[in-house]
Formats: structure tokens, sequence, C-alpha cells
């Protein structure tokens, strides 16, 4: 009798329902597909924002590499050739005593640079007397000036800027004035393969000038040559 029972109470257990392999091999499959899914828009996502680094770094980055490199070599050509601006003194200043009508100027150049030579390549000198009279600019030849050497440069001045004016430009005033020996200056730094970019210079030394039959002209005592960059 007990035994019957028992078999009663198994046969009214209920059953326990098995899953179907094709529904979960679905919803596996499903699972992995949205996983995919996700992995491509987080790729596109990291793609789109390492594309727009990339141009960020093009555009602002190969710029600022290309102005560091420029400074890098500016200041390693400053280091090698140590320029230092030259000095000019009038050493003198007379009447050409074969013409009587000119005068002759002696300009000296001090390149105190240890390093580095200057290069003039191009000086012209000319007088400028009480601010309102000039002659003629004399352009001398272009020279290159060792380091810790002085070169003297000697022009002949003597004709009149005005072409309405007599050739013989200090016969056309008589007496004292005081002027300007004037030299205008284009030079360039240079040692061995470095050179730097070129720079003007303008210099003016005073003189005293005796304009009567050109009896004298006097370097004016106690001054010495100004001189100041231009472009």
């Amino acid at each position: 009798m007990q035994k019957k029972d028992e078999a009663t109470m198994k046969k009214n257990e209920p059953t326990t329902k098995k899953e179907d392999p094709t529904k979960k091999k679905t919803e596996v499959k499903e699972e992995g597909a949205a996983a995919s899914k996700h992995n491509r828009v987080i790729y596109s996502d990291k793609s789109r924002c390492l594309s727009k680094n990339g141009k960020t770094i093009i555009y602002f980055g190969v710029p600022a590499a290309l102005f560091l490199l420029i400074i890098c070599v500016f200041a390693f050509s400053y280091i090698a050739i140590q320029p230092r601006v030259p000095r000019f003194m009038l050493e003198d200043l007379y009447v050409d005593p074969l013409s009587n009508i000119s005068v002759i100027v002696k300009l000296s150049s001090t390149n105190p640079s240890s390093e580095s030579s200057v290069y003039y390549r191009k000086i012209s000198l000319h007088v400028l007397v009480g601010e309102k009279f000039e002659t003629e600019s004399v352009f001398l030849q272009s020279r290159r000036q060792e380091p810790r050497t002085v070169r003297l440069w000697t022009a002949v001045i003597a004709n009149n800027n005005d072409n309405g004016k007599p050739t013989g430009a200090f016969l056309v005033r008589h007496g004292m004035y005081y002027g300007h020996v004037i030299a205008d200056i284009v030079f360039q730094w240079k040692s061995g393969i470095f050179s730097f970019k070129e720079f003007g210079l303008h210099v003016r030394c005073p003189v005293l000038l005796r304009l009567e039959d050109l009896s004298s002209a006097t370097i004016r005592a106690g001054s010495t040559c100004s001189q100041h960059f231009h472009l």
C-alpha cells in the first residue's frame, strides 16, 4: 500500500520543463551581436577622438616645433658668432691740397668681437653743414673686417647734393660752421658657416669747418661719433 502511494505521489509531481537549446543559442547570438555593436560604437568614437586629436596636433604642434627650431638655431648661431656692434671714430678731416675745393675724410671702424667678423656690404659718407647744406654721398668698396681689428676708411667729398648749385660744394658757404660727417652702413656678422641678417647703422661725427677758401676743417674737440640702428 505504501509503495502504491509513493508511486501516486511521484506521478502527481510537476515535471520540470527542459530548456529549448535552439532558443538558448539564439539568446547567446543576440547578446554577442549587441556586445559587438557596442564595441563598434566605442571603437568608432575612439577613432573620431583620435582623428580629432591628431589634426589638433598637426595644426598646433608643427608650427610650435618649427618656431622652437628657429629659436634654437638663432640661439646657437648667436652663441657661435657672439656679435658685437662695430664702433666708428672720425680720425681726420682736412682740405684736399690738390683740388682745394674738397675735403678728405678718414673714418675708422673697430670690430670688438672676438669670434665674428663684420662684412660691410654698403658704406657711404657725406658731410652735412649747418643742418642745411649737404654734399653728395661717396660710396666706398665693400670689405670684411676680422675680429679685434681696426680698419681705416678714406673718402674725398666735394660735390654739392643740389644740382642747381656749383660743383665746388664747400665754396658756396663762408665762415665757421658746425657740421657732421655722416656714414650710412649696411653690415652683417659672419663666423664660419654662420651669418646673421643684415643691419643698417647710421653714424654721425661732429666737425667744425671754416669754409672760407677751405682754410681749415677741424674735428670738434671732445666729441665722439654717435650711432644707432635703422632699417
